[in-house]
């Protein structure tokens, strides 16, 4: 099917993963995605090496093949009621696939091989199996946002329930690859598209107080000037946009000045304007070679609390 899209699903069963196959059960054209829903199987739990040799790990060898028998039903069962909670939400059974696959080399790097197999993005939920007590971003998703760096992630974080879209539009060629992904996912969208940039205070932290002492006339200014600048890029976004099918009423800028974090203020205003995903490029205008991804999308990841992520390369 022409403009089809191919997504990789990575579940473990968890409420989270629930949480995730509701979200693109909304969020995605059930006619024109194929989907499959993959699953690491960890048949030997990484406390097990924890034991080395000896009674304790013949005690525990014993009883971890009931365990793992138990586990890989309950992800089958699991398998089951995901697939058929999107064929309740009309996509097609022939377009979406089951892949429990044994693990082989790790629960991460075994998903960014699979991931690297012709999908066009991989949809995972932001803690994933691993998460640390205490991490911001699970170790799993951690290591594969890091490493795989050539599709779209997405991570969805808490349970996504708005209706509008968040875009981070900064005129670099990173946001306007993230603006022609958004344009070919919004077949079946309901909701608005915000178009957003936040603008920072300009100035130096006062060494006492570390609170910034702003140079008001030249923010004035240079805000002014940016976004005069932004205006052919908004103009060109709202025209693709439109292409894609979306309304002129549908399609909202929004410009924040004087915030002290673009990704502190792209979420709190991503929750305000009640959107249930926030998306990136994955480096900016700010971008640094060194880097495989930017600050502010980093920031956004660790931060987003009920918005999937869409990190685009």
């Amino acid at each position: 099917m022409a403009g089809k899209k191919r997504f990789l699903v990575a579940i473990d069963g968890s409420a989270e993963s629930k949480s995730v196959v509701q979200y693109i059960s909304r969020m995605l054209s059930p006619v024109e995605t194929e989907i499959v829903l993959f699953h690491v199987l960890n048949k030997v739990p990484e406390s097990y090496w924890d034991f080395g040799k000896g009674v304790e790990a013949d005690v525990l060898s014993k009883k971890i093949k009931q365990q793992v028998e138990d586990h890989t039903t309950a992800i089958k069962a699991f398998m089951v009621d995901s697939k058929q909670l999107l064929m309740d939400a009309n996509f097609r059974e022939e377009n979406t696939f089951v892949l429990i696959r044994d693990r082989i080399t790790g629960i991460a790097r075994d998903i960014i091989v699979e991931a690297q197999r012709g999908y066009d993005g991989l949809i995972m939920g932001v803690a994933g199996t691993g998460k640390m007590k205490g991490a911001a971003v699970g170790s799993v998703s951690t290591k594969i946002i890091g490493a795989l760096s050539t599709i779209p992630i997405c991570i969805v974080a808490g349970t996504p329930a708005g209706k509008n879209v968040m875009l981070a539009l900064d005129g670099s060629a990173g946001s306007m690859r993230a603006l022609d992904y958004t344009c070919s996912l919004l077949n079946g969208f309901k909701g608005k598209v915000i178009l957003f940039h936040a603008l920072r205070h300009v100035g130096y932290p006062d060494p006492a107080t570390g609170q910034l002492s702003a140079f008001e006339e030249l923010e004035r200014v240079l805000w002014n000037d940016i976004r005069n600048m932004l205006k052919p890029t908004l103009t060109e976004a709202k025209q693709r946009l439109r292409k894609a099918g979306r309304q002129e009423d549908a399609v909202i800028t929004k410009f924040v000045t004087g915030v002290s974090s673009r990704a502190g203020a792209l979420i709190q205003e991503a929750e305000n304007a009640g959107c249930n995903s926030i998306i990136v490029g994955r480096t900016g205008i700010s971008q640094v070679e060194d880097f495989n991804i930017g600050r502010v999308a980093n920031k956004v990841v660790q931060g987003a609390r009920n918005q999937a992520v869409w990190i685009i390369p």
